[in-house]
């Protein structure tokens, strides 16, 4: 019962306050133009009150389907027609405003004793039979999937590591001095790795923002408007 009340009064608060719920993929702490555009929006929009809800990757789309958030910054994979949900995953397919913040490529991040000084970007040929750490599905299904698929597709033989979200990935990669793939969000190539353009492997990631066009709370079309920025 008193958790209950509790619940009910904390309902009645945030319907008070009016809070722009902002729902971020936990990773996404650790990437700097999503951390700019929250801090900036802050900065300028002081009459606005935000909350940032934690959330893994397939509960926002969930979570805005349901209204609980106003607006949700994830990453997703970018296809020739742009940023693309994956199918597998509940609700991702649903009808959303998107503004893409940044796009980055797909890379693999080499220990630097196998890269030799001065190499320019790797070639398919180079990853053929090449053993590469990937992504589990931290960052989304679709990216997961896109990224095993296509290394396999040109002949690389998939590691799975202890961890295998983006910065785990990077970690043991050095500690293992092993290739493993590079997402390229979050942050420079610790020492003794060094991050390598992949340019045919054709694969890129946007960090997205992504509002339901249902109602919504104030501050939410501010907050798009920022995004565009």
């Amino acid at each position: 019962m008193i958790l209950e009340t509790e619940f009910i009064n904390q309902a009645a608060r945030e319907i008070r306050a009016n809070e722009l719920r902002v729902g971020t993929a936990h990773h996404s702490a650790q990437i700097m133009e999503r951390r700019d555009l929250i801090d900036s929006f802050i900065r300028a929009n002081p009459d606005v009150p935000l909350r940032v809800h934690g959330r893994t990757h397939a509960q926002l789309f969930a979570d805005l389907a349901r209204n609980d958030i106003d607006i949700a910054i994830t990453l997703e994979l970018i296809s020739n027609t742009g940023a693309t949900p994956s199918v597998a995953e509940p609700f991702a397919t649903q009808d959303v405003e998107r503004r893409i913040l940044a796009e980055r490529p797909v890379c693999v991040m080499m220990p630097t004793s196998l890269v030799p000084a001065g190499q320019g970007p790797l070639t398919l040929t180079e990853l053929h039979g090449m053993e590469v750490g990937t992504i589990n599905r931290s960052h989304g299904i679709g990216i997961s999937e896109a990224v095993a698929r296509r290394l396999s597709e040109v002949g690389a033989r998939l590691l799975h590591l202890p961890e295998a979200d983006g910065p785990a990935l990077a970690h043991y990669g050095a500690l293992l001095s092993k290739p493993v793939v590079s997402l390229g969000w979050f942050g420079p190539p610790p020492p003794g790795m060094r991050e390598c353009d992949v340019p045919d492997l054709g694969l890129s990631t946007a960090l997205v923002v992504l509002a339901s066009p249902a109602a919504r709370r104030a501050g939410a079309d501010r907050f798009l408007q920022a995004a565009r920025h």
